[in-house]
């Protein structure tokens, strides 16, 4: 009898020790919920930055010939983006959870100081080194896609560049044509 009470004393005590030790790592390292994201199709992603794009916009022929993309600082979870990003002179912002947002300089047609007839796009970058994330990336492409229909003619498309900091993630030299945009 006392054999069976110690058995039952040490599984207790092991199965305390095992719940306590893994409490204590969850604590110092908890890992995200492992929730996928709803899946969106290539086309009504499409539709989304079509309506991003020309919404309320007059978007002129002629007037875009390139465009940029460059990285921005972080904000969480999108939080302060379109001031951030209305000092820094660009049309369209992708935020850190891949959400597109137009600034009032596309609204007006205008082209950034210095940079006249490129199409801005600034996308949060997670943290600085780190290249874009899938949902930044499904973003981009199909904004780009989006412009592309609306201000060329046929199956041609703007030459896309990007800035100094996404050029040394993806392994370019600043002002190489970068190919990103999913083809018509």
């Amino acid at each position: 009898m006392q054999a069976r009470t110690r058995m039952f004393k040490a599984l207790g005590c092991l199965v305390l020790a095992m719940t306590g030790a893994s409490l204590l790592l969850a604590w110092m390292d908890p890992s995200p919920p492992i929730i996928s994201p709803p899946t969106i199709s290539g086309d009504e992603r499409l539709a989304g930055m079509r309506g991003v794009v020309v919404e309320r916009v007059d978007v002129r022929d002629g007037r875009w010939n390139s465009i940029e993309i460059v990285a921005g600082a972080s904000a969480a979870s999108g939080r302060l983006l379109r001031a951030s990003s209305q000092q820094r002179e660009v049309h369209f912002v992708v935020d850190d959870l891949g959400k597109p947002h137009r600034i009032g300089l596309w609204d007006d047609q205008r082209g950034a100081a210095g940079k006249v007839g490129t199409v801005r796009i600034e996308v949060v970058q997670p943290r600085s080194g780190e290249p874009m994330t899938a949902a930044q990336l499904a973003t981009l492409q199909a904004l780009i896609l989006a412009i592309n229909e609306e201000i060329m003619p046929g199956d041609s498309s703007l030459p896309i560049r990007l800035d100094g900091a996404w050029s040394r993630v993806y392994g370019l030299q600043e002002g190489d044509v970068f190919d990103l945009a999913p083809h018509r």
